[in-house]
């Protein structure tokens, strides 16, 4: 465990059980790397009597707190009322963490962030690891809050703080989520030749694309049909960001009713619609032809982002002069308790030399401009895998990266366009749609081997769709 940032305030938790030669290992282990803080030691009262004597012998430098169990509204109840902490770092009871930042938690009453374990990001699209967060961040208002209003529907054991959390914030709002770096990420290197190809390419087009950077001018852009109650978590995440967007635009697919009122309790947010469904990304690349920004920040209507998401994938897009950089992936199932952490290659756009795979989580995306203008932008005739068509494109002329921090929470959810009926992953409709993609793919491959001119245009072309104007700041 190693402390990077100011400890004052701070508390070590964890969670006893019976199993006393494992909690004797841990504790030591946590004591060991918490250096000036506090351990506390939550203790069930069903082991009060065995548990306090061994803890005074063995470990006389932890504090013990005795709870009625170890269930998350206890927990969070007993540990509110420790005037003394403002904030506490929840060890899992057996699985060792790796590095911890306290930087990771937002400066703001009501803050989580994740302790992610040790784990090391993938260099291609080979294997993608989904690993539980068992280990949390905390302030002691998010505690106060969450004892008061979760009771006996609250989940069994704290490695869930993260679904409580989020249900939290779904009812009462101002939970800022703060986000966690990877301990570590595989490299590859590219060849002399892959490089000098790749420049080669960029020179032949007619717009240079930029790469990102910090004094760019940035739109946040958020496709929204049918995602009336997840579209405030998703604003205010947009809202809650250390470095703010320009503006942040809500782009209605219709023709059903739009999220009139919704959005207009967001004074500073823009509501567009079009006048027929379309799909997102039609939405999105008819408004980046209407608007001039330099860079498009994208969040899905039923996600959200860490408050430093955007400053660090324009930190990320500087230091790799990247036109496209994603983060990796915090991911709640819904009816699930816990939340995973999923990793994804750092440079992407050799993973995509590589594999036709998917190496960067599309709505975590921040989007140069000009590298859209240099390809075509958007296929606007696709309804899905869009996202996929464009990066097999712009991976030829463009640096693409994911930053290695754990910037944006995904729902997996029933109806949305990766798992509906009609157009999930899977289904006959999306498998055909790779089939096109993957072909495309496979013919500018041996074309780029060759020297032969490369399609980069759109596969799917379609006109801009009109966006209409309902609510929030104009910009055209």
């Amino acid at each position: 465990m190693i402390m990077t940032s100011q400890m004052h305030g701070m508390a070590f938790v964890v969670a006893c059980d019976s199993d006393f030669e494992n909690l004797d290992g841990r504790l030591s282990q946590i004591a060991k790397g918490a250096g000036p803080c506090q351990v506390l030691a939550l203790v069930p009262e069903t082991l009060h009597e065995e548990l306090g004597p061994w803890l005074r012998e063995r470990h006389p430098g932890v504090r013990q707190v005795d709870v009625r169990s170890v269930s998350i509204t206890h927990v969070a109840r007993a540990l509110a009322y420790l005037i003394d902490f403002h904030a506490f770092a929840f060890a899992g009871a057996r699985k060792a963490e790796g590095p911890l930042d306290l930087r990771w938690l937002p400066k703001a009453p009501r803050a989580l962030a994740p302790w992610p374990p040790g784990i090391t990001i993938p260099a291609d699209n080979s294997g993608r690891s989904f690993i539980p967060v068992v280990s949390w961040l905390a302030t002691r208002e998010l505690l106060k809050a969450v004892g008061e209003h979760s009771v006996s529907a609250a989940p069994a054991d704290f490695d869930a703080l993260g679904r409580v959390a989020e249900s939290l914030d779904d009812q009462f709002g101002n939970v800022f989520w703060g986000s966690a770096v990877a301990a570590g990420a595989m490299q590859v290197t590219e060849s002399e030749g892959d490089e000098s190809r790749r420049r080669q390419l960029r020179a032949e087009l007619a717009v240079q694309p930029r790469p990102l950077h910090k004094g760019m001018s940035v739109c946040a852009v958020i496709p929204h049909f049918q995602c009336e109650s997840y579209l405030p978590r998703a604003i205010r995440s947009l809202l809650q960001q250390t470095h703010a967007p320009d503006e942040i635009i809500v782009l209605h697919d219709g023709p059903e009713a739009p999220p009139l009122d919704i959005v207009r309790a967001f004074p500073g947010v823009t509501l567009l619609a079009s006048v027929e469904n379309v799909g997102p990304y039609r939405l999105v690349q008819s408004l980046i032809n209407a608007t001039r920004f330099d860079a498009y920040m994208l969040q899905d209507a039923d996600d959200f982002s860490t408050v430093d998401r955007l400053s660090s994938t324009l930190d990320y897009g500087g230091r790799y002069q990247a036109e496209l950089v994603g983060t990796q992936e915090l991911r709640l199932f819904l009816g699930n308790e816990q939340i995973a952490m999923v990793a994804y290659p750092i440079q992407a756009h050799l993973a995509l030399a590589m594999t036709p795979g998917r190496p960067i989580l599309h709505p975590s995306s921040l989007i140069s401009r000009s590298l859209l203008e240099a390809i075509g932008g958007f296929a606007m005739g696709m309804r899905f895998s869009g996202d996929t068509e464009m990066h097999f494109r712009a991976f030829h002329v463009a640096r693409m990266v994911n930053s290695p921090v754990f910037g944006y929470v995904r729902r997996i959810r029933p109806g949305s366009l990766t798992t509906a009926h009609d157009t999930g992953v899977g289904t006959v409709s999306r498998n055909k749609i790779w089939e096109q993609t993957d072909a495309r793919y496979a013919c500018n491959m041996k074309a780029a081997q060759k020297r032969e001119m490369l399609d980069l245009a759109p596969m799917f072309p379609a006109p801009d769709i009109q966006l209409l104007h309902l609510a929030g700041p104009k910009l055209f």
